[in-house]
């Protein structure tokens, strides 16, 4: 039940990442067309202004206007999907790094407990009983809860290893006197 709540979430977090980096790539991109729209405009000749202005007020520009019109059109076209594509490409690349920057926090935030939890059970498993995992405030509720499971296991394994210990003394104390008891009447 819980684990499929961390999925959960850390699917619910990668998916808001995936809707910011494109939200990011389209709203760059209309910027973009926003600004070498601009730009082409500003780079028109008078001519070809006047075209572009009558064709906008459903008029017919005059055939001059039209043809330097479809000269400056021809001549940016290049240019402008030159620009564009290069937008896009450095658009992707920034989102790309956001994405991965969002990504590698949220895992360091997820890896750091569990690594600790993976150091204390090598320790535990090396025989030191006394090693346990720090849990972390700011980590998701499952993995403060998986390091205090462990903690509690390391916890029952120690105390499980004195009761050994406890019950091997006290056996090895009850079986000394009758061997006691016994080694002296077979030397008397």
């Amino acid at each position: 039940m819980k684990t499929r709540r961390l999925r959960t979430q850390l699917t619910l977090a990668m998916l808001i990442f995936f809707v910011c980096a494109f939200g990011f790539i389209y709203g760059g991109a209309r910027m973009l067309d926003a600004w070498l729209n601009s730009r082409y405009l500003e780079s028109l000749p008078p001519a070809a202004l006047r075209a572009g202005r009558d064709l906008e007020a459903l008029r017919l520009p005059d055939p001059a206007d039209l043809r330097a019109l479809k000269e400056a059109a021809e001549a940016g076209q290049a240019r402008a999907q030159l620009y564009s594509d290069l937008g896009l490409a450095v658009l992707t690349a920034l989102a790309g790094f956001v994405s991965l920057g969002l990504a590698m926090a949220l895992g360091q935030r997820l890896a750091r407990p569990m690594e600790r939890v993976a150091q204390a059970a090598r320790r535990v498993a090396q025989g030191d009983l006394n090693a346990r995992a720090e849990p972390e405030h700011r980590s998701s509720l499952e993995l403060r809860q998986l390091v205090d499971d462990f903690n509690r296991m390391a916890d029952s394994l120690a105390a499980t290893q004195r009761e050994l210990k406890e019950s091997t003394a006290a056996i090895a104390h009850e079986l000394r006197t009758p061997l006691t008891i016994l080694r002296g009447r077979l030397q008397g």
